[in-house]
């Protein structure tokens, strides 16, 4: 079973944060001081630069965000991964007639309303994300079976029961691989990345790339406009948006 490289990391609730920001925004300026609140004590901190109040622990709380961000990413793609080997062992046989997968979109579309991210584009796309990094595959499952005429329900049955199954599936066959710049980066990078690169060293340049600069995803594609991968000597970080 693939272990997230620094374990498990708390989430940071979005409310919380937003709690947070409000309670401190209204601090007054001036010198680190305590004064007296009807919970207790309270810390008053200086402004920074930009003239709001300057918060010791704003970094710690950046680097929560990004690390949940993060845990979104990886279960996303090892959802995404799995559902792309069921789709391509069981499209490119044909096994399944012609405008399967667009009737899985239909159904699960029916079946699970407000569920997003499943037409049957996004589909597609899963299914050339795991067929342009087949080489993780290490599983022995074989997503190949007979699902009779209700496709939807089985890749809908995918979406609770696969991801144990995809963590174990998610196994780099060689320690070089970056497999935690790869699990870091959102669905839409990769899509991008795959999209504009077919060499793969050029492909892991930019997951690296975007994973350590945290690009946003139309800096990625400044970054690949710019043919960076064939410019490395000569680099200029591209600021993220």
């Amino acid at each position: 079973m693939l272990i997230h490289p620094h374990g498990h990391i708390p989430f940071c609730h979005p409310l919380l944060l937003l709690s947070l920001h409000r309670k401190l925004s209204t601090l007054p300026p001036g010198k680190p001081h305590f004064s007296a609140g009807s919970g207790g004590r309270i810390w008053h901190f200086p402004p920074s630069r930009s003239g709001r109040p300057g918060i010791p622990w704003s970094p710690a709380i950046l680097q929560s965000q990004y690390n949940a961000s993060k845990i979104v990413n990886e279960k996303q793609l090892m959802l995404y991964f799995g559902i792309g080997k069921y789709i391509s062992l069981n499209s490119r046989n044909g096994f399944w007639g012609k405008g399967a997968i667009d009737a899985i979109s239909e159904r699960l579309d029916k079946e699970l309303p407000g569920l997003r991210g499943f037409s049957a584009r996004n589909l597609r796309y899963m299914r050339t994300f795991y067929e342009e990094w087949k080489k993780l595959d290490n599983s022995p499952v074989n997503y190949e079976n007979n699902v009779g005429s209700n496709l939807a329900h089985t890749c809908a049955k995918l979406l609770n029961e696969c991801n144990d199954e995809i963590w174990n599936t998610l196994v780099p066959k060689t320690q070089e691989f970056p497999m935690e710049e790869f699990l870091s980066i959102g669905f839409s990078h990769h899509r991008l990345i795959l999209s504009k690169t077919k060499d793969e060293d050029e492909r892991i340049f930019y997951i690296k790339r975007c994973a350590t600069e945290r690009f946003s995803y139309e800096a990625l594609g400044r970054s690949i406009a710019s043919d960076d991968y064939h410019h490395q000597g000569r680099l200029v970080s591209v600021p993220g948006d």
